[in-house]
């Protein structure tokens, strides 16, 4: 990674920045003005959970249409056009009335900000380093737990001095003048031709592969892709229902209510770890050779928590479940161009996080009928134990196939 340092640092720069950019759109950055927003609604908790979930549900449909711009269009147009509909967000957020423009405020920040600004900097990355993208993209993913650090007590304390419509609108124009010479810079020097070539083994299986375009006919006539993003989808449902439920989690298992807070320092160590070791071993294996382990982590954490108790147990879930969330970010992005190829490559990971997005959206709904309708915690986790071992069986499959498939080509 030390010669990527060396050699690239501008483009890595500029990944971690625009990955912290990313946070604008999340739901940490958003949950410290959630409160005023419902307020200024005029809705109650269940109201504005609703309007989120809706938003993000939308927002999810934007991905493949978004990603084939990826492929076809200036880097520089797009990424300008993606900063002003987070800005927009910001702003209709900072002068919301209503249910309306508080689901179009939130629509914005959740569609060009988590979702369409990460997808630029990753099918970047993917495309420019080849056999390097693990360690690139893993880099990149340092941006993310800087943002989890910074971003809440930037608008924090912005609100704390002024209003949090104040905060809102400070933090869009500062955003702006930031991001835009950034991307314009960057895009302009920088083409996505790639730096390195992709590594031996990629390069003389992938052709039969090699998509010009991708569409959601070719997913469901060939059926793998399909079944790919939806294992995909797996894992973040269930951590997103996990930690949206865990005020219910900590009463089930009588844990004192800081607890949980505490368990996200060893979540964040855990997923920087998992981050510099999977970064290498794709570079060096192949994303395609570890997928298949990527719910293996989650499964152990699952049944740390399902079969024993004490507040370390909290610690142990969280730590141990990072590594899947970790492993599933970095592998998800460099399976996709080994398998598929460069030249639709954001078109296919669009389509992966629209599936992606919708889980995470649909999750604390479904987790609230469950537990609302009598179902208790100890049954809820049985369930999640055994979709996640569905989900191992079904990658493993699932990498049998894909490697006779390319032995093929």
């Amino acid at each position: 990674m030390l010669f990527l340092i060396k050699n690239h640092f501008q483009i890595l720069i500029f990944a971690i920045i625009t990955v912290i950019f990313t946070g604008l759109g999340q739901t940490f950055f958003i949950a410290q003005f959630l409160p005023n927003l419902q307020l200024a609604s005029g809705l109650d908790r269940v109201e504005i959970s609703f309007v989120y979930s809706l938003a993000t549900f939308f927002a999810s449909f934007n991905l493949t249409f978004f990603g084939k711009l990826i492929d076809r269009t200036s880097l520089v147009k797009f990424s300008v056009l993606t900063v002003f509909g987070i800005v927009l967000g910001m702003n209709l957020t900072a002068i919301v009335t209503g249910p309306i423009l508080a689901f179009l405020g939130l629509y914005c920040l959740r569609s060009f900000g988590q979702i369409t600004l990460g997808l630029i900097v990753t099918s970047f990355l993917s495309r420019k380093f080849g056999a390097h993208r693990g360690k690139a993209l893993a880099f990149a993913s340092f941006g993310k737990a800087i943002g989890e650090g910074i971003l809440p007590i930037v608008i924090v304390s912005l609100i704390a001095n002024y209003s949090w419509e104040k905060a809102l609108s400070i933090t869009s124009i500062v955003f702006l003048f930031l991001s835009v010479p950034l991307f314009v810079y960057i895009f302009n020097k920088y083409d996505q031709r790639p730096i390195y070539e992709e590594n031996l083994e990629t390069v003389s299986h992938k052709t039969s592969l090699d998509f010009e375009v991708f569409s959601w006919k070719q997913s469901l006539n060939l059926k793998y892709p399909l079944i790919t993003m939806l294992v995909n989808a797996l894992m973040p449902f269930i951590m997103t229902g996990i930690i949206f439920q865990q005020d219910k989690i900590i009463e089930y298992k009588e844990w004192s209510q800081i607890i949980m807070a505490k368990a996200f320092i060893g979540f964040s160590l855990l997923s920087l770890i998992t981050t510099l070791v999977v970064g290498h071993l794709i570079d060096k294996y192949r994303a395609l050779n570890i997928q298949p382990f990527i719910l293996l982590p989650l499964l152990f954490a699952l049944l740390i928590f399902q079969y024993f108790n004490g507040e370390w147990v909290c610690y142990a879930f969280m730590a141990v479940a990072a590594i899947s969330v970790s492993m599933s970010s970095l592998i998800r992005g460099s399976f996709y161009a080994e398998v598929y190829g460069l030249k639709a490559l954001g078109q296919i990971k669009g389509m992966d996080s629209s599936l992606t997005v919708i889980g995470t959206s649909v999750a604390p709904l479904i987790y609230s009928l469950l537990l609302d309708n009598g179902m208790e915690i100890k049954a809820l986790f049985n369930i999640l134990i055994f979709l996640t071992i569905v989900g191992l069986v079904t990658y493993a499959i699932l990498n049998k196939f894909y490697k006779n498939l390319l032995k093929r080509s």
